[in-house]
């Protein structure tokens, strides 16, 4: 079956195996069951830039729950862009490099009129022009169209705007990043309350750092912040039942939490589940010692205790 691709460059096909490859049959044939028949589709491009946008932006919902103002998409929290610079690179500079733009002065803009004349451009001809590999030159005109819709629809930047700089690959990478985040981190206004359990989303005003695949946008901000930001989560150590309560018990390990902060739950401390949805912590004060153990809404899923704090 042939199926059109608006993101796909004109005239290019491309021919995907969806069920039935050989690894798939050799491991029915092995235990004796019926593999399903092979199912493959052939993609053709049709290069038809607006289309692609209009699914890409199917992505990012915008209109998910925020339960920490101001959110970006999928309900995630996200400061405001302000006029601060900004670095963009990986897979975003690869798109600036690759269409020939400046990486100092590029705006969206720029980027998005490049994909509209890349994403039309017939697929002889785009081999003639570029050097690139296969992959790369059948992918150019969707990435050149996520990047706008990411940067703009997404996180909100403006098309005109040039206060995104797209360093060339190899000079900013994510050990460089990892010691940017190390070295802001010493001027945070309070110690991290335990060792995260994976990499934090957002830091204490130092850097955000957004990922989606291999798409990284790295924003350096300053000491301090006009929001109030969360600082640090701690593991999930044990869920258990409150008997007569029905609702779920939290026993956090190096989590120090006082009497003051537990009774002003619902503006210093959060809840936040495998959803990415954040609710104010309500704490019943009859729980003791709350230093070890309280109890929160009934969840459905694990969830973890974030707390929030702000600068002056």
């Amino acid at each position: 079956e042939v199926l059109e691709h608006p993101c796909l460059p004109r005239g290019s096909n491309s021919t995907e195996l969806l069920i039935g490859d050989a690894d798939a049959q050799a491991d029915a044939a092995a235990a004796g069951a019926n593999a399903f028949p092979p199912l493959s589709a052939t993609w053709h491009g049709k290069g038809q830039y607006d289309d692609c946008v209009e699914k890409l932006t199917e992505l990012f919902d915008k209109n998910a729950p925020c339960y920490l103002p101001a959110c970006t998409f999928n309900g995630r929290y996200q400061p405001t862009l302000g006029a601060r610079r900004f670095v963009a690179f990986s897979a975003f500079s690869w798109v600036v490099d690759v269409l020939g733009l400046p990486a100092e002065t590029t705006a969206l803009e720029d980027i998005e009129n490049a994909a509209r004349y890349v994403c039309k451009m017939d697929w002889a001809l785009l081999h003639e022009r570029w050097q690139l590999g296969e992959q790369a030159l059948q992918t150019l005109c969707f990435s050149a169209a996520y990047v706008v819709v990411l940067l703009h629809h997404g996180l909100g930047f403006d098309k005109k705007s040039q206060q995104i700089i797209f360093v060339p690959q190899g000079n900013i990478s994510w050990a460089k990043g990892a010691i940017i985040w190390e070295a802001n981190n010493r001027f945070s206004r309070q110690q991290p309350l335990c060792v995260p359990a994976r990499p934090a989303v957002f830091l204490p005003c130092n850097e955000l750092i957004f990922s989606t695949a291999d798409l990284t946008l790295l924003h350096w901000c300053s000491a301090r912040t006009e929001h109030g930001l969360v600082l640090n989560w701690s593991s999930p150590i044990c869920v258990e039942q409150c008997p007569q309560r029905g609702t779920s018990v939290f026993c956090p390990e190096g989590l120090e939490v006082t009497e003051e902060e537990l009774r002003e739950g619902g503006r210093r401390l959060l809840v936040r589940t495998e959803k990415q949805m954040l609710a104010p912590l309500k704490v019943n004060l009859d729980t003791k010692p709350w230093m070890e153990r309280y109890c929160v809404p009934a969840a459905d899923q694990p969830f973890e205790i974030w707390r929030r704090w702000t600068t002056s």
